[in-house]
C-alpha cells in the first residue's frame, strides 16, 4: 500500500509538502485546483514502469496510445519556469504471515549489515526521484531508495548525476547499509561523461559499480515495479451503456480506463451476484443479472428492475447512474487483495442517498477486501457519510485521510482535514460546498420579507 507521497515542482504544484496516504483517501477541492495532478503522478509512474523502453525517463503519454494519460514532454510538466522536478514515494508490502505469504512479491526485502550476520528485514521503502527537463533528453539527477520511516535499521542506495552545472559534481553514487543518519552518506564521484539516461526509478546506471550489492538493487527495482502492477485506475468519463456486451471467456486485467470491459471483467469475476446485492443497497436496482443472450455463446446482455413492479429491461433504458457505478463496483470487488485503485468521482451521475451508500460500499471494500482507495471527488453526502461511519465507530480516523485542495496565484496548495474520532473536522475550509447555509438563510429571509410585505 502506499503510504506517503510528495511531489515538486509537478504542473500546478511547487511542493505538496508529505502527504500521507491511508487506506481510503479522498481529494475533495474546487475545479482545477490540483486534485488531478496528485493522481496523474502516481499514473504518469505507472505508464513509466509498464514502458518498453528502457531509456524513457518519463513516458508522458504523448507516443504510446495505451498510456493512462498525455501531459505532453517532460518540459511541459514542470511547474512554471523550473527546470527540475521531484518525487517521493512510500509503500509497504502485506505482512509475511496473512494469506498472501507465499506470494513472492509480499516477501520482506532482506539484506546483511556488515556487522550483523543475520539479514535484516525491511517492510517498507521511501523512494526519492528527481528529474532534469531544460534539456533536449530528460535525464534522472537523483535516485534514491532508502528504508521506510517505521523501518529501524537504515539503508540507503542512491545515484546522483548532473551534466556538470548545477552541481560541484557530475557522479556520485553508493550503497549504505547500517549506522546511517538518514542526513548524510559517503558516496563515490565519477566522470562527467558518466550521464545516464534511464527510468526515472531505475537503478541500472549503477549496477556494474555495485555488481556486489546486485540482488539488493535488482530487489529495489522489482519491489517498486510490483507496487505499480497492483494500481488500478477508472478514469472519471465511463463507456456509454451498450445493449449487448461480446465475452470470449478471457480474463481482464480491469474494467479498463473508462470501464469498458465491466461486464466481461464481472463475468470473468463470477461477480453477478455481488454486483447485483450491492446495486440493492445502492436503492438503484431491485434485479440485476447478466445473461447470455443463447446458450453457450459470446453475446451477453445486462438486464435489471428498478423495482418489484416494473419490468426488467436492458442496461441502456435505465438511468446513466447504474452504468456510470457498474464498473466502480466491479473494480472493486475485483482488484486482487492488497491492490491500490484510483477513482475519478465514482459518485457520478448518482442522487444524493446513493452518493452516501456508496461511502459505505468503499469503506467495506478497504476494511474487507483489503483495497487501497485514493479517490477524487466533489460529493458532500460522500464527505458526511464518512463523517457519520467515524462518530459510529465503524470507520478509525487513521484509516481515512481526506484532503482539501485550493490554489492561490496558480499554485496549488493541499490541507488535510483534521478528522476526530466524534466525526468532526475542526479545519472546515471556508465555502468548501458552497454558501449552503447562506443561501439557505437567504431563502428564509425573502420569504419573510415578502410575508411581512404581503400582510402590510
Amino acid at each position: 500500500m502506499f503510504t506517503n507521497l510528495r511531489m515538486v515542482n509537478f504542473k500546478s504544484w511547487k511542493d505538496t509538502g508529505d502527504v500521507r496516504l491511508a487506506p481510503l483517501t479522498v481529494l475533495f477541492g474546487g475545479n482545477s485546483t490540483g486534485k488531478s495532478g496528485l493522481l496523474q503522478m502516481l499514473l504518469l509512474l505507472k505508464q513509466t514502469t509498464e514502458s518498453s523502453d528502457r531509456n524513457k525517463v518519463l513516458q508522458t503519454g504523448t507516443d504510446d496510445p495505451r498510456s493512462y494519460i498525455e501531459l505532453g514532454s517532460p518540459a511541459e510538466i514542470a511547474h512554471f519556469d523550473e527546470t527540475e522536478i521531484g518525487f517521493t514515494l512510500e509503500w509497504n508490502w502485506p505482512e509475511v504471515g496473512d494469506e498472501n505469504e507465499e506470494d513472492v512479491q509480499d516477501r520482506p526485502l532482506r539484506f546483511v549489515l556488515p556487522k550483523n550476520p543475520n539479514e535484516t528485514e525491511v517492510k517498507s521503502v521511501a523512494l526519492g526521484m528527481k528529474v532534469q527537463t531544460a534539456k533536449k533528453t530528460a535525464f534522472p539527477s537523483l535516485v534514491s531508495y532508502e528504508q521506510g520511516r517505521n523501518e529501524s535499521e537504515s539503508f540507503r542506495v542512491w545515484f546522483r548525476q548532473d551534466i556538470g552545472y548545477a552541481y560541484p559534481y557530475a557522479y556520485e553514487y553508493g550503497v549504505v547499509l547500517g549506522e546511517w543518519n538518514g542526513k548524510s552518506a559517503p558516496g563515490v564521484r565519477g566522470p562527467s561523461s558518466a550521464v545516464h539516461s534511464t527510468k526515472c526509478y531505475s537503478l541500472s546506471p549503477i549496477k556494474s559499480f555495485l555488481s556486489s550489492h546486485a540482488d539488493l538493487l535488482n530487489d529495489l527495482e522489482l519491489k517498486y515495479e510490483e507496487q505499480f502492477r497492483r494500481l488500478h485506475y477508472l478514469g472519471p468519463l465511463r463507456e456509454y451503456p451498450q445493449r449487448f456486451y461480446t465475452w470470449a471467456g478471457d480474463t481482464p486485467v480491469d474494467v479498463g480506463l473508462r470501464g469498458e470491459r465491466a461486464v466481461q471483467v464481472l463475468l470473468a469475476g463470477w461477480l453477478n451476484e455481488s454486483v447485483a446485492s450491492n446495486l440493492k443497497e445502492l436503492g438503484l436496482v431491485e434485479y440485476f443479472e447478466v445473461r447470455p443472450i443463447v446458450e453457450d455463446n459470446v453475446l451477453f446482455e445486462v438486464r435489471l428492475r428498478q423495482d418489484k413492479g416494473s419490468h426488467s429491461v436492458l442496461l441502456p433504458d435505465v438511468g446513466f447512474g447504474v452504468s456510470q457505478v457498474l464498473p466502480v463496483l466491479v473494480q472493486c470487488l475485483y482488484a486482487p487483495e492488497h491492490s491500490t485503485i484510483i477513482l475519478e468521482h465514482p459518485d457520478l451521475h448518482l442522487h444524493p442517498s446513493a452518493q452516501a451508500a456508496l461511502a459505505d460500499f468503499l469503506v467495506d471494500v478497504t476494511r474487507q477486501r483489503k483495497v487501497q482507495l485514493i479517490i477524487e471527488s466533489h460529493s458532500e453526502h460522500l464527505l458526511r457519510r464518512l463523517q457519520r461511519r467515524t462518530a459510529e465507530e465503524l470507520l478509525n480516523p487513521d484509516d481515512v485521510a481526506l484532503y482539501f485542495c485550493d490554489i492561490q496565484d496558480g499554485v496549488s496548495q493541499i490541507e488535510e482535514l483534521k478528522l476526530d474520532g466524534f466525526g468532526r473536522i475542526s479545519n472546515w475550509p471556508d465555502d468548501f460546498f458552497g454558501d449552503m447555509d447562506g443561501d439557505i438563510l437567504e431563502v428564509l429571509d425573502k420569504g419573510l420579507g415578502k410575508k411581512i410585505a404581503a400582510n402590510a
